[in-house]
């Protein structure tokens, strides 16, 4: 680490008069930081020297110590800078040889231009040199709920506070952002907070104020008692539960109706012969997922659809009318960017719709009630035979969605709050 302390100045200059003792002639200068508040992790580290005699023509050394080391001495010439009739204050600032954290002391005399002491040594001052920056490591961010996760980090240093925020984006924030409780857009964080620091290792805490069904990423910085800032470190990112799957109020055309828990859906009347869909609450990205539909009334076995779709698929528009979404309908199409990919079995009213959805293979399976996947004998969900390939569609995460064209037609989902009609294949989750 280098320490410097500044540059020769003369402030004015005082107090003069002649004290001769301890065998020099002159009086020992008295040495002080010039300000009790200089960070102990600064580069600069500026000293005052008061003297009580002229001293033009003079030298000004000044010696810095680490224990029994010297790292540091400085002759200061100061000819020329002090008035012949006038004793005063010098700021003295330069650079030290290398020293480590610890405790640097500081002294000086007034010399001739041999190096002969004119003056006993000055009182010695010392001061705490700190300038490493905490290190953190072992960055953790676990969901506990819908709403709330544990995060933590351990640090190897027992002072200053640590700040921690959580965020929808995994790309860290400077350490200014996590400081001011922002994200890497230097928009406020979904959460923030902060801790004084007393010890070393495992520091926690608890986050609060998240959504449902979402991806998070805490991020961490400690700032010691001196300024010194670690590097920001990350966990390894979480995504909060997503409780109870239902049709999202907040995310359906406005002529459909949603009652029982917002498990079933109806096209109102006031919707004419129109589509109207709906998507659910939550969206997934990888894992084995299923739900079921009962198709309570349908009246156009055409335009009645369902499926999955992103959430750029428009509402007012059948499930697999765009490239956003894969869709079946009732007559048994299977609609891709509004184009019929395939056909499998078709359904009507009151039957169970299965969908089973392999999101990491990208493959999807519909099935009547309790009849065959994709209407062949051989397809499986539970051995990846035989999905649909949906992976040219646009990226997601992707919600089960409906699409029904008919006044009063209506759909029920069943996302896993109660038991499935029929049987999940195996490996296949709750959506």
């Amino acid at each position: 680490m280098l320490v410097s302390i500044g540059t020769l100045i003369c402030p004015n200059c005082s107090n003069r008069f002649s004290a001769y003792g301890s065998g020099f002639s002159l009086t020992a200068p008295v040495l002080a930081f010039a300000s009790a508040t200089d960070p102990d992790s600064d580069n600069t580290q500026d000293l005052d020297a008061d003297f009580f005699e002229d001293i033009e023509g003079y030298t000004l050394r000044l010696v810095g110590t680490e224990g029994s080391a010297t790292v540091g001495a400085f002759d200061i010439d100061v000819s020329n800078v002090i008035d012949a009739t006038e004793a005063g204050n010098l700021e003295a600032a330069f650079t030290t040889g290398a020293i480590d954290d610890g405790v640097c002391s500081f002294k000086c005399r007034i010399e001739d231009g041999s190096g002969n002491a004119l003056s006993d040594w000055s009182n010695t001052v010392s001061k705490t040199i700190d300038a490493t920056a905490p290190a953190l490591s072992s960055a953790t961010d676990t969901a506990t709920g819908q709403t709330t996760a544990d995060v933590g980090v351990t640090t190897n240093e027992a002072n200053g506070t640590l700040y921690c925020v959580v965020t929808t984006s995994s790309t860290s924030p400077t350490a200014a952002q996590v400081k001011a409780g922002q994200d890497n857009s230097s928009v406020a964080a979904t959460f923030a907070d902060d801790q004084a620091v007393d010890s070393t290792g495992v520091k926690a805490f608890s986050a609060t104020g998240l959504a449902a069904g979402t991806a998070y990423t805490a991020h961490f910085m400690h700032e010691d008692a001196v300024g010194n800032q670690s590097t920001v470190v990350k966990g390894n990112g979480l995504t909060t539960d997503s409780g109870a799957t239902t049709w999202n109020p907040s995310d359906k055309d406005a002529d459909i109706t949603l009652s029982n828990g917002n498990l079933t859906a109806a096209h109102l009347p006031t919707g004419g012969n129109d589509y109207q869909g709906v998507r659910a609450t939550s969206g997934a990205t990888t894992g084995k997922k299923y739900f079921e539909l009962l198709c309570d009334i349908l009246v156009s076995s055409t335009n009645w659809t369902l499926g999955i779709s992103n959430a750029s698929q428009a509402l007012d528009n059948f499930v697999g009318s765009t490239n956003n979404s894969f869709g079946w309908a009732g007559d048994g199409s299977v609609y891709r960017n509004g184009a019929v990919v395939t056909t499998i079995q078709t359904f009507g009213d009151n039957s169970v719709l299965c969908v089973a959805v392999d999101l990491d293979a990208e493959l999807i399976w519909f099935r009547t009630n309790g009849g065959n996947w994709n209407n062949s004998a051989t397809a499986n969900p539970a051995t990846g035979t035989e999905g649909r390939d949906y992976s040219a569609i646009a990226a997601g995460p992707y919600f089960p969605t409906v699409s029904m064209h008919r006044s009063n037609e209506v759909a029920i989902a069943n996302f896993g709050a109660t038991a499935y009609a029929q049987t999940a294949p195996s490996g296949f989750g709750n959506w």
